[in-house]
């Protein structure tokens, strides 16, 4: 019995294996479309600037005014960022007018950064 596992496992070795080399299928629905205009800019957020990675540059404060929603005025702050030639983003907090703390925001600041 351990002859006959011993030669198996010398022919399992010295057999050689078949490799099937398939193409992937290309569907209508999962071609890419050629690129139109330029890349997106893709800001990363940072909740504090200890947070941001050794050796980014820091750009300085970006701020914008508040928008329809917050979630406009978020879009609109990652977009000065990218505008700014930054990639990251850190420290965010609303602006309020001086003297009016309890009334709304006037605009979204941050701290850009250039990431390594």
């Amino acid at each position: 019995m351990l002859l006959a596992t011993s030669l198996l496992g010398l022919v399992a070795c010295v057999t050689p294996r078949s490799e099937i080399q398939a193409k992937p299928v290309e569907h209508e629905e999962t071609k890419v479309a050629p690129d139109t205009g330029p890349a997106e800019c893709n800001v990363q957020d940072f909740p504090g600037n200890g947070d941001v990675p050794e050796g980014a540059k820091n750009l300085g404060p970006v701020s914008v005014p508040k928008g329809a929603t917050d979630e406009d005025t978020y879009a609109a702050l990652r977009k000065a960022v990218c505008e700014m030639g930054g990639d990251a983003m850190s420290t965010m907090r609303w602006l309020h007018t001086i003297g009016k703390k309890d009334g709304p925001p006037t605009d979204l600041e941050a701290t850009a950064w250039l990431l390594p």
